[in-house]
């Protein structure tokens, strides 16, 4: 049984955030329709510089699912993945109890590999925008927050798509639709660009967030009623919020999505297990042994099925993928269902917009990398 203290330690994580802002709406509606003009540093990045907590959740509220009923259509077959219909809260709980025995160190480090954006060629492959980050969030509100950025480049996502693309003929630039967006540019292959150096120091950020102490510990040491983190983490009724003249609704898909960003951020030991073990039994998430990464580890997938704003009707499965022996999250990653939103022009059981952990956890060390 979850201890209650935990939930009313954490429930201020997940507080429901205000009404989107139009600065906002417009952020998270750029976020989907990247533009390819320029590398854009990662979300997580900006809000940990700028120290906006409450925009981050906005912006996660912001790019939730549309509401809708009907038919949901099938699973797509991943080679070499199989339902887990057995073990899978076993592997939860038993990674709930390996996270509260973690040691709280003087920064949380989060090393990951990512295609943020995608989009669909002429020659049916996809193409990613990658980027590589290595962010230090400390304990304390005194150091610095100091992340290392750079963009990997812009090409084939996969080993599929390169072979596609080499039929293609290996073009060097191809005119691609964004998400949401009726216009279509021109991107240009690319490789890895330079590292940049983002920091902003104690006196910075406790000018900032208007706080003595460290937001997340802040936000832990706040009471609240029981069973709030099921609540407001995992809805059991559709929570509605507005994104213009659309109403929206968290789904399976949302809630996987909120879950690893506390899992890989930041928090302490009796959050990250509380977590895992909401997670598990949670209506709408199944588990799916054999599935692998963007690095091509293999792991347990917690899938959660989600409809994306576009327009269309796209819909997609959220895969959060967990090492069934460290209990270590290896990544997240989408898996497209049905064409359209989000992924214009993604064909059915194309994985896109991977995310892969190197590492994250407590560490002593000082920022570098």
């Amino acid at each position: 049984m979850t201890d209650l203290n935990e939930l009313t330690e954490v429930r201020a994580l997940f507080d429901d955030p205000p009404a989107p802002s139009a600065q906002v709406v417009a952020a998270a509606r750029r976020r989907m329709a990247e533009d390819g003009r320029s590398e854009r540093r990662p979300w997580r990045l900006q809000a940990g510089l700028a120290g906006l907590t409450a925009a981050a959740a906005a912006v996660t509220l912001a790019v939730a699912t549309l509401g809708g009923g009907g038919s949901e259509p099938p699973r797509p077959e991943q080679p070499g993945a199989t339902e887990n219909k057995v073990g899978g809260n076993n592997i939860l709980l038993a990674a709930a109890a390996k996270a509260e025995r973690e040691q709280v160190g003087r920064y949380y480090r989060t090393r990951t590999v990512a295609e943020p954006v995608v989009y669909a060629a002429p020659g049916g492959y996809v193409v990613a925008r990658k980027s590589e980050s290595d962010e230090w969030a400390p304990r304390s509100i005194s150091d610095a927050y100091v992340a290392y950025h750079r963009p990997l480049g812009i090409g084939p996502a996969t080993g599929a798509d390169q072979a596609a693309w080499r039929k293609a003929g290996s073009p060097r630039k191809f005119r691609v639709r964004t998400a949401d967006d009726p216009r279509t540019i021109t991107l240009a292959i690319s490789g890895p660009g330079e590292w940049e150096t983002f920091r902003t120091t104690g006196a910075e950020r406790k000018r900032l967030c208007k706080c003595d102490v460290e937001p997340w510990m802040e936000r832990e040491k706040l009471a609240s009623a029981p069973g709030g983190l099921e609540r407001l983490l995992f809805p059991e009724k559709q929570k509605q919020a507005r994104l213009g003249d659309r109403p929206l609704r968290i789904d399976p898909a949302n809630r996987l999505l909120g879950s690893y960003d506390v899992l890989t951020e930041a928090a302490s030991p009796k959050v990250r297990a509380a977590v895992f073990r909401l997670l598990a039994g949670q209506p709408g998430i199944t588990m799916v042994d054999g599935v692998r990464d963007m690095r091509g580890r293999t792991g347990v997938a917690l899938v959660g099925r989600g409809t994306t704003i576009g327009g269309a009707g796209g819909v997609f499965d959220v895969q959060l993928i967990i090492d069934p022996k460290t209990y270590q999250v290896l990544g997240k990653q989408y898996v497209v269902v049905t064409k359209g939103g989000r992924f214009p022009g993604v064909q059915p059981g194309a994985v896109v917009e991977r995310h892969a952990v190197l590492e994250a956890g407590w560490t002593n060390e000082s920022p570098h990398h």
